[in-house]
């Protein structure tokens, strides 16, 4: 054994020692099929009957079937969003492609040794036969379940997205000059907003190798077109034809109003893809392209997951806030049930603030995600590390454990004040 994986190894070792105990550490390793979850079907049960104690998860497998994938993630209760609590945390040790990349994702720590690899493509399905009409209901059901992966992976790349967002911001001068291009691709220029984005993009586009750092600029294209679309939509008031706005105002009100928007997203998004002179003919498949673009803009403006999203914002206020509003959130905190309405209001439009600074990172994570999903993409545990796939890679300074200097952890998870935090809608 060489002198670099013996030390990965006893990295493991430490890291899983450290954090959970050797018992309650469990081994998804070969193809992941039914038959394995229903061996591990007991041990996880045991281990999640004790919620006080954090339970490991060693990853080794090639990926597996989709749907015992979907099995094993209810089973480990990380099928929807991220536990608060470090209860799941994942160790890739040398191989995790396909689903067992998204099971290492899904820890609320998840870790690999520095060798592992790890491979990250869309959703597939292998028909023995199809007719045409069997081809276009399996295209539809690959469309929703990349777009409930893509948006799954996202929410977990989000929050660490953040927390590399907050530890790089020192070195935002050092690539000033990539920063500047980067902007510009976001049309952005005059947009404070987009500055740190196109900063923390440079950084990424530098520490990643070749064969990966491409989905940078790529999903920078995919932020400017929902920051046009934004902003078309919020500029013009009458883009509905008016065979579509008759059929609303058959509908209630509140459902009109949410029809009314949607119906406009969906006429932008339309009128772009005519605009395209490449298009000629209108056909299902193009149709398909546009419901995707439809959804990506829907889950960025939705307010669905808004209070996750807002946790994380509150946990990295100071990369999204002044020193002077961060001086007023920090005072309004520490004064907690003796807040007063007017103060509970005033908390959260600072943290409306702070939250609509952040909201770039939040589409940049969306669009790393949908790429993940578009096609393959291998990569190193460093790579997954600073595409916020990570939280730790053994034995090496990339571990989000670490407490960043120059973030006051004003918000933490035990603080009984964090309702504040939560009042914001």
């Amino acid at each position: 054994m060489s002198l670099r994986k013996a030390n990965a190894q006893r990295g493991s070792e430490s890291l899983i020692a450290g954090l959970i105990p050797q018992a309650r550490a469990l081994t998804v390793a070969g193809e992941i099929n039914d038959q394995m979850v229903a061996e591990l079907t007991l041990p996880i049960l045991s281990c999640r009957s004790v919620v006080e104690v954090p339970f490991g998860v060693l990853v080794d497998s090639g990926g597996g079937q989709v749907d015992s994938f979907a099995k094993l993630l209810d089973l480990l209760g990380a099928s929807e969003g991220p536990p608060r609590r470090p209860s799941l945390i994942t160790l890739a040790t040398s191989e995790a492609a396909s689903a067992a990349a998204r099971l290492v994702v899904a820890g609320t720590i998840a870790a690999a040794l520095p060798e592992a690899q790890f491979l990250f493509h869309g959703v597939w399905k292998q028909p023995n036969e199809v007719t045409e009409k069997g081809a276009a209901e399996l295209g539809a059901d690959l469309h929703e379940a990349n777009d409930r992966d893509a948006k799954w992976l996202a929410r977990r790349v989000f929050p660490r997205m953040m927390d590399t967002f907050a530890r790089v911001a020192g070195e935002f001068a050092a690539v000033e000059k990539t920063a500047a291009a980067f902007v510009a691709c976001l049309g952005a220029a005059h947009d404070t907003r987009y500055a740190g984005l196109g900063h923390l993009a440079a950084v990424l586009f530098r520490e990643l190798p070749d064969r990966v750092r491409e989905i940078i600029p790529d999903a920078l294209v995919q932020v400017a077109g929902l920051r046009s679309l934004k902003a078309q939509l919020e500029s013009k008031s009458d883009s509905i034809p008016d065979v579509l706005r008759e059929a609303l105002a058959r509908r209630r009100r509140e459902a009109r109003r949410v029809l009314e928007h949607d119906a406009r997203v969906l006429t932008y998004l339309l009128a772009e893809w005519i605009a395209d002179e490449t298009h000629v003919h209108l056909r299902s498949q193009d149709l398909l392209h546009i419901a995707l673009d439809f959804d990506y803009y829907i889950e960025w403006t939705s307010k669905a997951w808004q209070d996750d999203l807002l946790f994380v914002t509150a946990e990295h206020a100071s990369a999204f806030s002044s020193k002077k509003e961060l001086r007023e959130l920090r005072r309004l905190a520490k004064k907690g049930d003796a807040n007063t309405t007017k103060d509970i209001k005033r908390f959260d439009r600072l943290l409306e603030r702070a939250y609509d600074r952040a909201a770039p990172v939040w589409a940049f994570s969306l669009a790393i995600s949908r790429m993940l999903h578009s096609g393959d993409l291998p990569m190193d545990a460093a790579s997954a590390w600073w595409l916020g796939l990570l939280d730790v890679v053994v034995g090496s300074s990339l571990d989000r454990r670490q407490p960043i200097s120059v973030r006051p952890r004003w918000v933490s998870e035990q603080d009984p004040r964090l309702h504040l935090a939560r009042r914001f809608r």
